[in-house]
């Protein structure tokens, strides 16, 4: 069973290398002019985050795409929901959705749309909708020269349980020691301003 995971897991990653990437979404249809809606309080702030493939691309791989979605944790609201400069009875600034689209873009784990504003009554209603991207990557290297061998072997993944955090694993041989890492960073909360942080430890090869 797990060697079966591993193997849907393994099979997924190649797929998301080659699948084409959605197009960004576009305003909807009708969406008010931000003049007449500068200065609007906001009413409410609605988070909607897609998937990896969301929309499905065209094509022979659909059931792969599908499995790459199932496998993908989304991103939950709450990271998304920090990297905004506009909040809940504030008023709406077309200025700070573009900032917070770049903030957003920043986390390196998912692709914004546009901000959108809709009119209600005297107030704003705001849709932020991003679409995930692959976070999981796998590492691995072997070479061998003057009768020794050293290999690598890692996974990396940058938006772990939906949070946009990210950790890191990696063993390394060289036939003289032994090197195990781990990294871990937040970009999205109270580490984001902080080096990411990381553990090393190697031993020497009897």
């Amino acid at each position: 069973m797990a060697r079966a995971a591993a193997s849907a897991f393994a099979i997924a990653c190649a797929v998301v290398a080659l699948a084409p990437l959605p197009a960004r979404a576009a305003a909807k249809d009708g969406a008010a002019d931000a003049g007449s809606i500068e200065g609007c309080p906001i009413r409410s702030i609605a988070i909607e985050p897609r998937n990896v493939f969301d929309p499905m691309p065209p094509g022979p791989f659909g059931a792969l795409y599908s499995l790459a979605n199932r496998l993908h944790l989304r991103t939950r609201p709450g990271p998304n929901r920090r990297q905004l400069l506009l909040d809940r009875g504030g008023p709406w600034s077309a200025r700070l959705a573009a900032e917070s689209e770049r903030a957003l873009r920043r986390l390196d784990v998912l692709v914004p749309d546009a901000i959108r504003a809709a009119p209600a009554g005297d107030s704003v209603d705001v849709t932020v909708g991003t679409r995930d991207i692959w976070t999981t990557a796998l590492e691995f290297t072997i070479e061998s020269g003057g009768g020794r061998a050293t290999g690598q072997v890692g996974v990396v993944e940058s938006n772990l349980f939906g949070m946009a955090k990210s950790v890191s694993a990696t063993y390394r041989e060289d036939g003289v020691r032994v090197a195990r890492s781990i990294g871990y960073g937040d970009p999205s909360g109270v580490l984001a301003r902080s080096p990411r942080l990381s553990f090393e430890e190697a031993c020497q090869i009897v």
